[in-house]
């Protein structure tokens, strides 16, 4: 009970806009809905420099679709990772897989899948670097 007063008493901020939620009623005074925070794009974008294995692979196709799902993750990382690259493969196209915080990655795919396997070596980078939206 004391661990539990103690808490509710500490400031608390959430970060999403009032107009989406702005809190319940029975909320502490010392939580506060504040908005969203980022940083502005100009300082993303300063302070960004892509990996060579990131710019290798861009400049060595047609430009690549974007797949990933940020910080949601739904399900496995072997079932995310399966599903984007499938996308990938059936679209027929080249793929830049955000990792995320679900982990995608290629060692995830199944062994049985050969022609999966063929296609993520040549059509799809895995990045699990963070890269800039406005990138």
């Amino acid at each position: 009970e004391a661990l539990e007063s103690f808490m509710l008493e500490q400031p608390s901020v959430c970060a999403w806009s009032p107009s989406v939620f702005s809190g319940y009623t029975d909320w502490p005074a010392s939580t506060r809905t504040v908005g969203y925070w980022a940083l502005a794009p100009d300082e993303q974008l300063r302070t960004f420099a892509p990996s060579e294995a990131l710019r290798a692979f861009l400049s060595a196709g047609e430009p690549p679709i974007y797949i990933g799902w940020g910080s949601m993750v739904a399900g496995s990382t072997r079932a995310m990772t399966l599903l984007a690259v499938e996308a990938a493969m059936l679209a027929g196209v080249r793929a830049v897989l955000a990792s995320g915080w679900a982990g995608l990655d290629l060692a995830e795919l199944p062994a049985e899948c050969a022609a999966l396997h063929e296609y993520a070596a040549a059509r799809i980078h895995v990045c699990k670097e963070q890269v800039p939206h406005e990138w």
